[in-house]
């Protein structure tokens, strides 16, 4: 369940916001087509990673936890897919065939897979708050002794 839903919204923009960016961006450097299909199928992933640890650092998780949140996360991107790239996709064509074109691209759905399956791995690398930094030495109580002195 998601235990912090401004952040998980808040987030959730975030991500969008920057995929819809770094994607722009990756559009006018000239490159090859491939490679800009496998770098664009990976930035959601790498951005998600990113804004998960952080996310879970401030909400511990599982596995489970973190496929609702990387789902919920890929529904609120969907929505402003929806509502704002697919303007940018269609050409000339209608909303429909912007559609078509744009979730009917195979890496989309690689990245949005590959992006669930992120989440959920950090969420689980944070199980109890293990992310969290906590004193790798615990203090004793007497101070060390050293060789051949006797107390």
């Amino acid at each position: 369940m998601i235990k912090d839903w401004k952040l998980a919204v808040g987030f959730a923009v975030a991500l969008w916001v920057l995929i819809f960016v770094i994607i722009s961006a990756l559009m006018v450097i000239p490159m090859p087509a491939l490679l800009l299909t496998i770098l664009g199928l990976l930035v959601a992933p790498i951005v998600a990673f990113f804004l998960a640890k952080i996310y879970f650092k401030k909400n511990p998780g599982e596995i489970k936890e973190g496929v609702i949140l990387g789902v919920f996360w890929l529904i609120v991107g969907t929505i402003l897919d929806l509502l704002v790239t697919i303007q940018y996709v269609k050409e000339t064509g209608t909303y429909v065939d912007g559609l078509k074109e744009f979730y009917g691209a195979w890496s989309l759905w690689v990245s949005f897979v590959l992006t669930i399956i992120v989440v959920a791995l950090v969420a689980n690398m944070t199980r109890g708050g293990e992310m969290i930094e906590k004193p790798s030495v615990s203090p004793s109580a007497t101070p060390p002794q050293q060789p051949g002195m006797k107390m």
